[in-house]
């Protein structure tokens, strides 16, 4: 199995701690039932996010929300098959069938890496059978863990295990998902349950006053992901634009200000050599989102390879509401990268 180089700390001499320091223990985190958990390395960054699970209320058909006084993440946990029970230490038991579990998340900002950790008595939880899926334009896409860890020693009664899913490098923009998993028989208790995720930070600086669209608001121009050149990994997200209308994105590495450009009512804040890419329709929710790829971003002649220590600046021209139509621009946004 592969290491996720994250390093194994024993929760009980943590919570020994606590106590001798405090008295009494306030509220239980979901982290103190497992005797070797582990700490993501991005727990606790301004786009991670966390839930915990320790006691168990609902064996089946309804969800058991996250009761670790640390969570701040939306997510539910469920078991799907009946027969099930909730034992007196709070454990989901099923004692004449397999398991199955299911946690709904939504974040956000689409999702970059979901670390899931379980805690089994009993008859194991099934290895193979943990997946993330989520909805793509109405498909089921499924992503199968990146690396496995397991945490406790092998053959104990209780198993500790960490699987780790990886979409940095999806084209997605994942933002509800659910994490799915088995019980390979009958006879597994799941006493406990951390889940961590880190999702997209908004990167990049916004510039440059621009005129209302037909809409009434100034059309807006996001960008999420990473800096770095090597990372490659920046989605552009514009939205309150007019529904159904066509835009197409702008970028260059020049700035400027110019009024009623384009023979529109809008401000072009864009100037030297602009690359024209990815035209598109706005749908019903007057939005949309793009994934560049910075070895060949538009350039007026070509694709670019984006360099590190270079700022490009990205805008949005869009077809506008009116008699006759006319067209306008949303805000402009520029990236440093590294």
């Amino acid at each position: 199995m592969a290491d996720m180089r994250f390093t194994p700390h024993t929760s009980l001499l943590r919570l020994s701690a606590l106590l001798a320091l405090t008295g009494a223990a306030t509220a239980q985190s979901a982290t103190d039932a497992f005797d070797f958990d582990i700490t993501p390395p991005f727990r606790g960054a301004a786009t991670a996010q966390y839930a915990g699970w320790d006691v168990f209320t609902v064996a089946f058909g309804g969800v058991n929300l996250p009761d670790d006084p640390a969570s701040d993440l939306s997510a539910t946990l469920e078991q799907t098959v009946p027969g099930a029970i909730i034992t007196s230490t709070m454990n989901i038991y099923n004692p004449g069938s397999a398991s199955a579990f299911v946690v709904d998340v939504v974040v956000a900002e689409p999702l970059k890496t979901a670390v899931l950790q379980v805690r089994s008595l009993g008859n194991p939880l099934d290895d193979t059978s943990f997946v993330l899926t989520y909805d793509n334009g109405g498909v089921t896409e499924e992503v199968f863990p990146s690396s496995t860890q397991l945490l406790s020693p092998i053959g104990g009664f209780a198993a500790e295990k960490a699987f780790e899913f990886d979409l940095t490098g999806s084209a997605a923009s994942v933002t509800e998902f659910e994490l799915r998993f088995l019980a390979a028989a009958a006879n597994c208790s799941l006493s406990a349950a951390l889940l961590d995720v880190d999702v997209e930070g908004e990167i990049g600086t916004s510039y440059c006053t621009v005129a209302p669209n037909s809409t009434g608001v100034t059309g807006e121009l996001n960008a999420f992901g990473s800096t770095n050149v090597a990372d490659n990994m920046v989605e552009l997200e514009v939205s309150a634009l007019p529904a159904s209308t066509f835009g197409i994105f702008i970028t260059s590495q020049t700035q400027d200000f110019v009024p009623l450009a384009g023979g529109g009512t809008g401000t072009l804040c864009l100037g030297g050599s602009i690359g024209r890419f990815a035209l598109f329709s706005s749908g019903s929710a007057g939005e949309y989102a793009v994934t560049l790829d910075l070895g060949q971003l538009a350039g007026p002649t070509g694709p670019v390879a984006v360099q590190a220590g270079e700022t490009w600046n990205f805008q949005v021209w869009h077809r506008d509401v009116g008699t006759p139509p006319t067209s306008s621009f949303t805000e402009a946004t520029a990236i440093s990268f590294q």
